[in-house]
Order: structure tokens, then C-alpha cells, then sequence
């Protein structure tokens, strides 16, 4: 393995885990999923919910939910690299009259559509010719095909280049007939230079491409974000106040069970403390001191810690760990949130790899400034219904206990280390046993867990889809439970 290769596994690693803390994700820890075309695919889908869409990103891209009016869309850029793409669901094709459905589900069929997108842009490039029937663009087409299908549906393209500036540029363009009438558009923008990464990427998004066909699922996620939206909107401060205190000082353990029902037998994974508390803003950054806070800094709101560690043994005996500490703040009318976030990666011996994250959303503007070893500025797309911030993705398990209905919660949320507002969704139900509520938590495909909670919302265990599970404990049952199995509990 190459130093690049070595750095790179050791940035996935770091993201995944550092976010597995948070809500108890079953992420597997220093794994990678092979894609197509070669290309790392994340592990969690992406979903355009309107057209039943799903696919996969690159495991070092990140998409945002960015609808343009009416219009549903996600955009996806690299971590590292120059390419763009937006995908679309653009607008209803229904049958013409007269016509019978062509190729593509509607009137127009989707090689027809694709030839105007194409026609279209040629013409906006086009060379003044005037007093001749000639027609030429400054653009040129690099790729024409057509009688495609991209998941069983039919589908055209072409790539173009075309003059920007003092430089030239590369378009890949695919349309899909999603069926129902409904067309879906891949688009992909980059420089010449960057044309076999971005095609590679792009190639790799499509074939991971598939259509649900069921309604039923995008009607699901309109209703439980509704849901949401509408339990949010009762909550008074002492709701918050009343979940701040139930999270407050928790230590979690995270173990595998060894089956004997001895705890020294169990594979101990990690552990966790949070506390929750109504401060200021400033507070999100502990190293400095009140007096050099700015009037912004002042401001009053709610506030949740997490810190903890996960732990790897490696084949040669040594331990990977990662410690983790984040600190998010809410303002009390929910408008304005901010969070600092650490990730230390120890591999044996081997020099402390740092990263760092500082977060600000106000309304619908959110920046996210990510330093370490990769350091880039993202303006995450925050959705204009069903976002909630990261206080409040914390404290969402009590929130929903305390409000007692059992129902299908959905929400968009930021998780730090997962670089994208993404869709998350939470089923309260009624629990067997001495718990009294059951949390079922989805947030993808490879990551859901199943929390059990008592009456008055207090935390009894989660278990995760990877055999693990969260537990609660104290500080002092775990350090000596740690010390007793010769496990790392030093931080430096």
C-alpha cells in the first residue's frame, strides 16, 4: 500500500467512526466497499424520493439535497477533485395527444428529449454565420449514444465541450425515463484535465443507479417528515430543557456480547459521554476564554457534548484508536447553530493524525470549514422543510419519547464527519418487555439500530446492526472495566 493509498484509508476510517459514535451507526470500522468501475462507493444510497431514485457516491464525495423551486435535486462534488454533477428530476412528460407512449413512457421519447437538451446547446455556442444557412458551434460533441438503459430504464446521452472563458469545458449529460412520465437527468460538469476521474465517477453513479417504481416510499418520507415537522413546532423550552437534563453526564459502552454472559469475555468497542446543558454559543470552543468572545458568541441556546473512543486491536497487536469530541449549539428560536468537532487518529506508534471541523448555519445558509488531512470549505444545501440541527438530532430520541406517539419520524440532518445533509428516519413504537418505547433508527441501507427507552426517556440499550450494542454504564464501572482488561484509557 502506497503512502496515498495509507492516508486515504486512514481519512475514511476516521469519518466513519467518529460519525458511529454519534448515534450508534452500524459503520464497520477500517472497511472499504469495492464500486464499480474501481471507484470506493459509499456505503449509504442517495435518494431523489419524488422519482423513487436511488444510488451511490463515491466514497470521497458528498451530496446535498439542493431542490431548485419545484424542481427536486442533488448536487455532488468530490472531496478532492474538480468535477460537478446535478441530478434531476426536471418535470412531467405525458403522452401527446394522439400518441401512444414512445420510447421513454411518455410523448417524446427520451432520445428525442436529449437531442433538443443537445440541440439546445449547441446553438447557445453557435458561430455567427449570418446571410448563410450554415450552422456551426463552438462546441463540440465528444459522445453521442442512444438506446441506452441506465437501472432497466431507458436512457441517452452525450458529452460535450464547450468554450468557457479562456478555457474549455466538459459536459456529461444522461437522461433517463423514470417512468410514470417522469424523466431524470445526471449532469456533469468539469475541466478537460479532470475528464477520465469525473468520467470514471460518473460511470460508477449511473450503474449503481436503480428505480424503486413504488410511490408508497417517497409518500412514506412526505408523511414523516410532516410528522416532524409538526411535533417540532409544540416544543416549548421546557421540552429541550427537560431532554438536556435526560442526556446529561450518560456513559455508554459499546461491546460485542462473547456469548458466555461474562462481561471480561466481551469485545469491548468503545464508549461515549454526553452532556447537555442551556449556555452560550462560545462554549462550542472550551480553549477559549469568555472574554474574548464576540457579540455573536454571546448568544443564549442550548447546547450537547459528545466525547468518546473507538478501538481496533491490529493484526500485529497494537491498537487503533480515535477519539472524538464534538460540542453543537442551538439558539433558542432554532435559527442559528454552530459546532466545533475533533477527530484524533492514533495507529501504534505512529504520529497523532488531527482533524477538525467548525460548523455555522443561519437559516438556510450553512458553511462547514474541515481542517486536517483533508481541509476544504462546504456550503452544505439546507432543505427548505424537514431539517433539524445537530442539538436537536441528538436530543431527537428523548424529544420523540417525551411526546409519546407512536409514528414514523423523518428528518434532514447533518451529521459531522458526514460531510451532507442527508435523510434519516425514526419508528416509535410500543416496546415488549420492561422497556416502554422501541426507537428504530434507518439512516441507510448498512447503518440502523434499535434503542429501547423507559417511561420517563431514559436510555436502556441500543442495539446496532453490525452485533454490537450500547449499553449504559458510569465512568467508573468502565475505566476499571478498561484497566482490568489492559484496554487504552490514556488520551495522550
Amino acid at each position: 500500500m502506497t503512502r496515498t493509498d495509507s492516508t486515504r484509508s486512514i481519512r475514511l476510517a476516521v469519518a466513519g467512526l467518529s460519525v458511529a459514535l454519534v448515534m450508534g451507526l452500524a459503520t464497520p470500522a477500517f472497511a472499504l466497499q469495492a464500486g464499480p468501475s474501481s471507484v470506493i462507493m459509499a456505503n449509504e444510497p442517495v435518494a431523489l424520493d419524488p422519482v423513487g431514485l436511488e444510488f451511490q457516491i463515491p466514497q470521497d464525495a458528498a451530496a446535498f439535497r439542493a431542490d431548485r423551486g419545484d424542481i427536486p435535486t442533488i448536487e455532488i462534488g468530490p472531496t478532492i477533485g474538480q468535477w460537478f454533477m446535478v441530478i434531476q428530476a426536471p418535470q412531467q412528460r405525458t403522452t401527446r395527444p394522439g400518441e401512444g407512449p414512445g420510447r421513454g413512457g411518455g410523448g417524446l421519447r427520451v432520445d428525442d428529449l436529449t437531442e433538443r437538451v443537445l440541440d439546445n446547446l449547441l446553438g447557445s455556442y453557435r458561430v455567427d454565420q449570418a446571410g448563410t444557412e450554415a450552422i456551426e458551434s463552438r462546441a463540440r460533441v465528444l459522445l453521442r449514444e442512444t438506446g441506452l438503459t441506465v437501472a432497466g430504464r431507458p436512457a441517452s446521452r452525450f458529452y460535450v465541450a464547450f468554450p468557457d472563458a479562456d478555457k474549455e469545458r466538459i459536459r456529461m449529460y444522461t437522461l433517463v425515463d423514470a417512468g410514470a412520465g417522469q424523466m431524470v437527468s445526471f449532469d456533469l460538469m468539469c475541466d478537460p484535465a479532470d475528464e477520465r476521474e469525473a468520467r470514471v465517477a460518473y460511470l460508477a453513479v449511473l450503474r449503481s443507479a436503480r428505480f424503486s417504481g413504488n410511490s408508497e416510499v417517497a409518500m412514506g418520507r412526505a408523511v414523516a417528515l410532516e410528522t416532524t415537522e409538526a411535533l417540532l413546532s409544540t416544543l416549548t423550552e421546557a421540552d429541550y430543557m427537560r431532554a438536556l437534563e435526560q442526556i446529561n453526564n450518560r456513559w455508554d459502552r459499546l461491546s460485542v456480547a462473547s456469548g458466555t454472559g461474562l462481561v471480561m469475555d466481551d469485545t469491548e468497542r468503545g464508549y461515549r459521554r454526553i452532556l447537555g446543558w442551556k449556555g452560550k454559543r462560545g462554549q462550542i470552543n472550551p480553549e477559549r476564554s469568555e472574554a474574548s468572545w464576540s457579540d455573536d458568541e454571546h448568544e443564549e441556546g442550548y447546547l450537547v457534548q459528545m466525547d468518546g473512543r473507538m478501538i481496533e486491536r491490529t493484526l500485529g497487536g497494537s491498537w487503533n484508536l480515535i477519539d472524538t469530541r464534538i460540542i453543537c449549539f442551538m439558539s433558542l428560536d432554532r435559527k442559528t447553530e454552530a459546532w466545533t468537532a475533533s477527530t484524533t487518529f492514533r495507529q501504534g506508534d505512529q504520529k497523532p493524525i488531527v482533524n477538525t471541523e467548525f460548523g455555522v448555519r443561519v437559516g438556510e445558509d450553512m458553511s462547514v470549514a474541515r481542517r486536517g488531512i483533508t481541509s476544504n470549505t462546504l456550503k452544505p444545501v439546507v432543505p427548505p422543510r424537514g431539517y433539524v440541527n445537530q442539538v436537536e438530532f441528538y436530543l431527537l430520541p428523548q424529544l420523540l419519547v417525551g411526546n409519546g406517539a407512536k409514528a414514523s419520524y423523518g428528518v434532514y440532518a447533518y451529521a459531522s464527519g458526514d460531510t451532507s445533509v442527508r435523510y434519516r428516519q425514526f419508528d416509535l413504537g410500543q416496546a415488549q418487555g420492561a422497556a416502554e418505547w422501541e426507537l428504530r433508527t434507518e439512516l441507510g441501507e448498512e447503518a440502523s439500530s434499535i434503542s429501547l427507552y423507559d417511561e420517563g426517556g431514559r436510555f436502556l440499550g441500543s442495539d446496532r446492526g453490525d452485533g454490537s450494542r450500547w449499553t449504559p454504564s458510569t465512568q467508573p464501572d468502565l475505566l476499571d472495566l478498561w484497566q482490568r482488561k489492559g484496554l487504552p484509557t490514556a488520551t495522550r
